[in-house]
């Protein structure tokens, strides 16, 4: 192999010059000069050297050698180097450990330290039911910093800056919560001796209502006409998802049923009936577009002011459905429910929210 670099070329002629083949049809004058003209003086034929080329087996062998000098100085730096890294490293790697269970472990106590201030808040709304209504603004500041505790619960993270930061805010929420305490233990004790004054004065106040109920019930009863009468009434309070209830917050809607038992002739046929919803003290509950009208009694027209009419045709005997779709929520407290006809009162039945 290394033979054939110092191989000399084959030429393609003597003299190294193009000579033209005297076969040819097309020959020239050279290969055939005229006659009488004179030939030019004969120059010397030159052959040039041949060049040695550039990738000899000693160049070769030199540039495999730097190459591999190269290579293995860079190997050896990089190994160290990796080394160095990796060292470096894992030193970082156990001191930010170090941190993040520091801080893991504080989260964790303060978390715990929570724990015990919301159990500490809830003892003390509990024992006194009216605290969280007289401050507005603590009860709200609670609601606020419950949600952050369990967002901060709910994010289980290593990450070092991320813990700093849930750290701080749960500290921030110790110390609102301690200030919160302190100043609930100081209300506690004034509203504990009021809260007893005001339950005594409900107390009261529950049953006097509860006799105006009656009274206004059974004055209502008095009026009505003693040949048409509406009996077995039935209150239903509704949901939104028609289950029944007797939460104020809850109740939207209202069905009244009442029974119409040996209803005169002259009674009978299609009338008006008018449902009127009124509280313990007589006072008909709000409504945008409330019916006012004059109904006939024993004693002389009475003025109503009714929530809702429906068109009955009355006969004889029949169960009867009235409903009422409540446009605000009610109270919580005693209702009066009276229903009537064009032709007078047919009935009452009351109802309680709680």
């Amino acid at each position: 192999m290394l033979g054939s670099f110092f191989r000399k070329p084959k030429s393609t002629s003597q003299s190294g010059l193009d000579i033209p083949n005297i076969n040819q049809e097309d020959r020239s004058e050279i290969a055939r000069p005229k006659f009488g003209q004179d030939l030019p003086p004969e120059v010397p034929l030159t052959v040039q050297p041949t060049k040695q080329p550039l990738l000899t087996p000693e160049n070769i062998a030199l540039i495999s050698i730097l190459l591999l000098l190269v290579s293995g100085t860079l190997g050896i730096w990089s190994y160290y180097r990796y080394h160095e890294i990796k060292a470096i490293r894992a030193v970082e790697q156990k001191q930010h450990e170090v941190v993040v269970d520091s801080l893991s472990e504080v989260k964790a106590g303060l978390e715990k330290h929570l724990d015990d201030l919301e159990s500490a808040f809830t003892d003390l709304r509990t024992e006194n039911g009216d605290l969280a209504n007289r401050l507005a603004v603590t009860t709200k500041v609670v609601e606020q910093k419950d949600a952050l505790i369990k967002s901060i619960k709910a994010q289980n993270t290593r990450d070092e800056k991320a813990l700093r930061e849930q750290v701080q805010q749960l500290q921030s929420v110790v110390d609102r919560y301690e200030t919160i305490i302190r100043v609930l233990d100081q209300k506690n004790a004034v509203l504990t001796a009021e809260n007893n004054r005001l339950k005594g004065v409900t107390d009261s106040l529950t049953e006097e209502i509860s006799d105006l109920g009656l009274r206004l019930e059974s004055q209502i009863r008095r009026t009505m006409s003693a040949q048409y009468k509406a009996t077995g009434f039935r209150v239903e309070l509704e949901r939104r998802n028609d289950k029944l209830t007797q939460r104020a917050s809850k109740a939207r809607e209202l069905r009244i049923y009442f029974d119409l038992n040996q209803v005169p002739r002259n009674f009978q046929g299609n009338q008006r009936f008018y449902l009127v919803i009124a509280d313990d003290f007589g006072r008909p509950i709000p409504c945008e577009n409330p019916i006012n009208v004059s109904i006939p009694t024993d004693r002389g027209p009475v003025a109503i002011e009714a929530q809702a009419s429906q068109l009955q045709n009355v006969i004889e005997n029949q169960r009867v459905e009235m409903l009422y779709k409540l446009e605000d929520r009610l109270k919580k407290g005693s209702y009066v429910v009276t229903v009537y006809s064009d032709k007078g009162p047919l009935g009452v039945a009351s109802f309680r929210l709680t």
